[in-house]
């Protein structure tokens, strides 16, 4: 499972994001038992730059009613989080380049719209984010 979504739906979502999140970020609170690995394989920064990537979550149907349940910032190696059973899934990764004292700040957004999860399944999303790009791939390992 996976794949790019076309430029103009990762745009929307994106505002989406933006417009819903006007009260700002809050952190993602595990919603269940651990069921989702999310493993940073780089993250290097250049001379002038640093890159972060976090990983924003949303429920419900696709459109203006889906809830935000917050955002995890990748960590270097591997984390365990819960993500909500039996519900649709909106999973954002969310690759963020920023310049040094005051420079421009750059930030590339996939969307990964996901069936519901089952109880007992386990998913692992692998990012990196390094001077060549970004890559992303997400896998069923349960």
């Amino acid at each position: 499972m996976g794949g790019l979504l076309n430029r103009r739906s990762a745009i929307a979502f994106a505002a989406a994001a933006l417009v819903a999140g006007c009260g700002g970020v809050k952190p993602y609170a595990d919603q269940g038992p651990a069921n989702m690995v999310l493993k940073l394989t780089s993250v290097e920064g250049g001379f002038m730059t640093s890159r972060s990537v976090y990983l924003d979550v949303w429920t419900g149907p696709k459109g203006p009613n889906m809830e935000y349940l917050g955002t995890r910032e990748f960590k270097k190696g591997s984390t365990t989080i819960g993500l909500p059973t039996n519900q649709p899934l909106h999973l954002a990764i969310a690759f963020e380049e920023a310049g040094w004292l005051g420079g421009p700040s750059e930030t590339d957004t996939i969307e990964l719209p996901m069936n519901p999860i089952r109880p007992g399944q386990r998913w692992q999303l692998t990012v990196a984010h390094d001077d060549i790009g970004f890559d992303w791939d997400l896998d069923r390992i349960r």
